[in-house]
């Protein structure tokens, strides 16, 4: 009887100890500064990324442009000129 009673003091306190141990997760409350703030960050770092992204095209352009697709220099045209004239008289003959 003794060991019965052991036995119901036991689950009693393991019953006690698992309610202890019930746990219940909270989520965090949304800090809005934090995100105004977060954000702003965000949409700035973006906007000076996309500046220096075109200040580096517009100088590295014409660069590249050269490197790619080289001038070449134009061919001298030359007509030769004409030693068989015709006149007028001739052209109605």
């Amino acid at each position: 009887m003794a060991d019965s009673q052991e036995n119901k003091q036991k689950e009693q306190n393991d019953v006690s100890e698992k309610n202890f141990m019930i746990e219940k997760i909270k989520e965090r409350p949304v800090n809005k500064k934090k995100l105004l703030r977060r954000t702003l960050i965000t949409v700035s770092m973006a906007v000076i990324f996309g500046l220096v992204a075109c200040f580096t095209f517009l100088v590295l352009e014409p660069v590249i442009s050269n490197w790619l697709y080289p001038e070449e220099e134009p061919q001298v045209v030359v007509f030769p000129e004409d030693q068989d004239e015709m006149s007028p008289e001739q052209m109605l003959a």
